[in-house]
């Protein structure tokens, strides 16, 4: 795999041709939770310039979709494609850190990552990723866990671990939908603002809604409005062929269809036969 490098420049990417806009709107008026967080701003990247947007990275957009089918071999490769866009002295106190996770090691990680001038999503998407997949039981990404106790606590800087807290509705707010997208999460729209990712906690998938439509007040300072979409997605972050939360179900039953087809495909099943025997070798 070539380096990314300059991974920021080039993975946005118009996926469906879609903006997302085909989903569910409601007024703002029904949005009646409230936050302690602020709005986040791109993750502390600067937006992508405009003449980048038609640039596509065929790699990560393919790894990325078959993270969303739950393939966790392929969430470790977009882990290690992440990786690879490392500027080398993140590389090196990585490395050092690994070899040995030592107290000294980690505290030199953590300082290298607080003084990135460019943001720190490259090693957020890392560990995220890495996380994701020990979440799903893929063995390495398990070890790297336990090994790695810095890893564990990193990869919910980006998405709050109450995300995927069993039970609970756990919300986060993105001023820019292009966070989410760089992250991995390609099937989220990118281009759109004031956006918030929440869980479902019935059947712990996510409701991701953004502004649509926004009328200002009038001159005497009323008949403000707005009108949010709602898109929703399964646990891999899938999008959910739904247009209400009453569609969900069926919606999922579609998706699982579609899973099904994609481990008959040989190369993905090869794959999943390897992962099996890693922990369980009688299969």
């Amino acid at each position: 795999m070539e380096n990314n490098k300059g991974f920021m420049n080039s993975i946005r990417r118009i996926l469906f041709g879609s903006t997302g806009r085909s989903g569910q709107t409601k007024k703002a008026r029904d949005r009646n939770e409230s936050s302690d967080e602020e709005a986040k701003p791109v993750h502390d990247q600067q937006l992508f310039d405009p003449a980048e947007i038609k640039k596509r990275n065929e790699d990560f957009v393919r790894i990325a979709g078959q993270c969303a089918m739950g393939d966790t071999e392929s969430m470790m490769e977009l882990a290690e494609w992440f990786r690879s866009g490392f500027e080398p002295g993140l590389e090196a106190v990585i490395s050092a850190y690994e070899e040995n996770p030592d107290e000294i090691n980690c505290e030199k990680l953590k300082k290298y990552i607080n003084n990135l001038s460019n943001g720190s999503l490259s090693i957020d998407a890392y560990t995220f990723w890495i996380g994701r997949s020990a979440l799903y039981g893929n063995e390495k990404a398990g070890e790297m866990i336990k090994r790695y106790a810095y890893y564990d606590t990193r990869s919910y800087s980006f998405m709050p671990r109450k995300l995927f807290s069993p039970g609970n509705r756990g919300f986060t707010d993105y001023w820019f939908s292009d966070a989410l997208f760089q992250f991995g999460l390609v099937e989220i729209p990118w281009g759109e603002t004031d956006c918030r990712l929440c869980t479902i906690k019935e059947n712990g998938c996510f409701n991701f809604y953004y502004v649509s439509w926004y009328c200002p007040a009038d001159e005497d300072g009323f008949g403000r409005e707005m009108e949010y979409t709602d898109i929703y997605y399964d646990e891999f972050f899938k999008r959910i062929p739904a247009r209400d939360e009453e569609e969900i179900q069926s919606g999922l039953l579609k998706i699982k269809e579609e899973r099904e087809r994609y481990w008959q495909v040989p190369e993905n099943n090869a794959q999943m036969r390897k992962y099996k025997k890693s922990i369980c070798p009688e299969a």
